[in-house]
């Protein structure tokens, strides 16, 4: 059996001198020498006994370290594959290491917003599954189309769609056909094969899925916004305009375009009709509408639709849940396929390995890695890192170490009984000292194997032990002085039985070996100079010792530096899964996230939750005269304070949408508490308004906030299969945007279904003042709303 995890490291220095012992001891001494044949053999088996164990525990020390590399290595890339599908790869990094102030000019960018037509009403007719399953099939088509296109998707917000084209990141990696069209070309096609992709796709009610698209270019600013939840963002007029073509366009299934949009577009052949619209704050504006492409063809078309037909439907219904899936729908979480969990487990690329090459001099300038091997160790002391490498070695090591150690003591005690025996039976008066301190050094060995896991951590102890296996072989050498040449051969072979333990069952780094070497190797000189052996033997026998020693040696530097690399690497690889880990915790909840990392999505339900949007009144007509880095820096800024402030009252940031910000009232759906959460929202939607008014007097702008509350169901979940967010849905959530929007600056609108929750669960805290009635069409329902004010105000 332990043959089976032989070291051959250790085999080579060992077999040439075994096979020579076995013959001396067998052959050339007298066969009549019974008890120096049987203290042979003692030595020799034990000799090889202690290698074989040596190498199966390396051998299973180094399969339980395979194990747990593969392990780090697998947390190390599906932390990555989770964060590269929540930001863009060109920020990712950057966050990672904590920037949360990234703002980039981008003179000239394509900025294309999609919106789902109608989603009030879809949302109101699927069952959270069904809606959830739509939209994961249609963001996924899109993110399809997206990469064919050579577009970057920015960021999903409910029903709609955000890319940009011709962002420098992306672009330096884009394939050269793809560059050789402008990034507002690449912007059309994608519009229009969006449209054709789904003209056969329909919704349960028969009705036909569609879609409204707004196109321009222009430059932005591309940065992150946000601290506890950072968010890659495109802020400029650039952005704000494609968003009102796309909102302000009235016929579905087309594509809304602006000036200079149109100028890039150049000589393609596209169905184009101008128009006018007006746009807030830009009044009545020129605009041009296409509907389709002049030189597209029905083979290609069909092509494509093969190509994604993961989302191509023959009948006109979306597949819809059996009635067991729907009855199953009452508990708060419901397993459904996900693009992107297909995505990853499918792709093709190769994996992200960990070794040398991945930590990059950026990745591991805050690591404080072990260096190189110390050749000489002279100080009593110990650095942090080295002691921690050192321990960790041990602690990995630690059972097998003391089981070596106790296995050793016991062949030693053997061993001495053999050598005094000899001695008696030769008469040798001088035993009684050698037998003294053989005793001494097995009380010195039982006492390490007893007090190993109370000292190994102590600084002192690699110098003790170096002591404690020199002086044993110092014993052992001490012995040559008084034994005839039959038993000179013994005493060798102790010797390197000693150094073997030494050098791999002590628990020492190279330093303390080879500081153990050559206090050995000085006093085995100078005891077999006085030896009286005839100088041939002496020659002969010392020669194969230090060859011996210094294959060990070498074995032991190459182990140690193998163990040190592996140390590296586990240490960076630690950093980064911790680093990732806690920004991933930032973007999504963590039942999400563990369910993300064993590959498993869900469509969450939770009910009694309230919603909150709030609103920056004042922040457009602001950020119209100033730079768009201004703008960012100020909206950083705001975020990164109500990000504290989410923080310190417990509640989720879900996303931001320009300048508006939502919040829900929990943030692990596993821990819920009503009541508490009741308190929670109202004390962040006070204190977002008394910081709001506080930023608007310090830098003394015209800013203020308005807040929109509503208590109800609400769906979440995640879709598409990149640049992804957990993002909510439901009628309630499009009546909690409603509240905020029927609001006025300054003030918290509630629902009567919040108002009613509030006095419950905080009696006595707050006034109401109507407001109005709030009509939700897809449900047919009417909700009365509230103006929310503190008593102590």
């Amino acid at each position: 059996m332990f043959l089976c995890g032989f070291s051959y490291e250790l085999m080579l220095p060992f077999s040439f001198f075994t096979l020579a012992q076995v013959i001396k001891t067998f052959i050339i001494f007298p066969i009549e020498k019974y008890w120096m044949t049987i203290e042979y053999t003692i030595i020799l088996a034990s000799l090889f006994f202690m290698i074989a164990f040596i190498g199966y525990t390396r051998e299973k020390c180094s399969r339980l370290d395979f194990i747990l590399h593969k392990d780090i290595e697998y947390k190390y890339q599906k932390g990555h594959e989770i964060l590269g599908n929540l930001l863009p790869g060109f920020v990712k990094d950057r966050v990672k290491q904590g920037v949360r102030y990234i703002a980039d000019y981008q003179s000239s960018v394509t900025v294309l917003f999609c919106d789902i037509c109608d989603f009030d009403s879809i949302c109101a007719m699927h069952s959270p599954n069904e809606l959830l399953e739509l939209l994961d099939r249609f963001f996924s088509l899109l993110d399809k189309l997206c990469d064919k296109h050579g577009l970057t998707k920015i960021e999903t917000v409910n029903k709609t769609y955000m890319v940009c084209g011709g962002l420098k990141d992306s672009e330096e990696n884009l394939h050269i056909s793809l560059l050789s069209e402008h990034h507002a070309i690449r912007c059309i096609e994608l519009a229009l094969e969006i449209i054709e992709k789904i003209e056969n796709v329909h919704l349960k009610n028969g009705d036909k899925l569609k879609v409204k698209i707004g196109v321009n270019t222009g430059p932005v600013i591309a940065g992150v916004v946000g601290e506890h939840k950072p968010q890659f963002s495109l802020v400029g007029d650039t952005v704000n305009t494609a968003s009102r073509l796309c909102s302000t366009l009235n016929k579905h299934d087309s594509i809304q375009i602006s000036d200079e949009t149109f100028k890039n577009i150049g000589g393609k052949k596209y169905k184009i009709q101008e128009n006018f619209v007006f746009m807030k704050g830009k009044g009545n504006t020129h605009t041009y509408i296409i509907t389709s492409s002049g030189k597209r063809t029905v083979n290609r078309r069909f092509a494509f639709i093969e190509k994604y037909s993961d989302f191509t439907y023959q009948d006109k219904t979306l597949i819809e849940a059996s009635q067991n899936e729907q009855d199953s729908i009452i508990d708060s979480k419901d397993h459904r396929r996900s693009s992107l969990i297909n995505l990853n487990s499918s792709i093709d690329s190769p994996k992200m390995k960990l070794n040398e090459a991945t930590m990059s001099t950026e990745n591991t300038q805050n690591i404080d890695f072990i260096g190189p091997i110390q050749w000489l160790v002279c100080s009593f002391s110990e650095s942090k890192i080295t002691k921690e490498f050192r321990t960790d070695l041990i602690t990995m090591k630690g059972r097998h170490l003391q089981l070596g150690m106790r296995i050793f003591s016991t062949i030693y005690c053997i061993i001495s009984l053999l050598f005094i025996g000899t001695f008696i039976m030769q008469s040798e008066q001088k035993y009684g000292i050698v037998l003294t301190a053989r005793v001494i050094c097995l009380f010195l060995i039982i006492h390490n194997v007893i007090k190993f896991k109370a000292n190994f951590t102590s600084s002192l102890h690699p110098w003790y032990i170096m002591c404690m296996m020199s002086l044993i072989s110092f014993v052992s050498s001490v012995s040559i002085l008084i034994v005839d040449e039959n038993i000179f051969s013994a005493l060798i072979l102790e010797k390197m039985y000693i150094f073997t333990l030494t050098s791999h069952m002590s628990g020492l780094l190279f330093g303390h070996i080879l500081g153990a070497f050559f206090m050995d190797l000085l006093t085995f000189v100078v005891i077999i100079k006085f030896s009286p052996y005839i100088l041939s033997l002496k020659l002969s026998l010392s020669f194969k010792l230090l060859i011996f020693y210094t294959l060990e040696l070498f074995c032991s530097l190459f182990l140690e530096m193998q163990e040190r690399k592996r140390y590296n690497i586990n240490k960076f690889a630690y950093r980064e899964i911790k680093s990732t880990e806690k920004l991933l915790n930032q973007l999504i909840p963590s039942q999400v996230l563990k369910n993300l990392h064993h590959d498993i999505c869900t469509t969450d339900r939770y009910f009694d939750v309230t919603v909150i949007y709030a609103d920056i009144c004042g922040f457009t007509a602001w950020s119209a005269s100033k730079e768009p880095i201004e703008v960012i820096s100020m909206l950083s800024k705001l975020f990164s304070n109500f990000d504290h402030l989410c923080v310190r009252h417990n509640v989720y940031k879900v996303h931001t949408i320009g300048d508006c910000y939502t919040i829900l009232s929990f943030t692990d759906g596993d821990k819920r508490d009503i009541a508490t959460e009741c308190g929670n929202v109202v004390e962040i939607a006070l204190d977002m308004i008394k910081m709001i008014m506080k930023v608007s007097k310090r830098q003394k702008i015209n800013l203020n906030m308005r807040i929109g509350m509503h208590t109800g169901e609400v769906i979440a979940g995640i879709t598409g299969t990149n640049i992804v967010r957990y993002d909510i849905y439901g009628p309630d959530v499009e009546i909690a945007n409603k509240m905020e929007s029927g609001g006025e600056p300054g003030r918290i609108n509630v629902s009567e279904i919040t108002k009613e929750l509030i006095d419950v669960y905080l009696p006595g805290r707050f006034d109401f003042v109507f407001n109005k009635k709030i009509t939700h069409k897809p449900t047919n329902r009417e909700v009365g709303s509230y103006f929310l004010t503190a008593k102590n105000n």
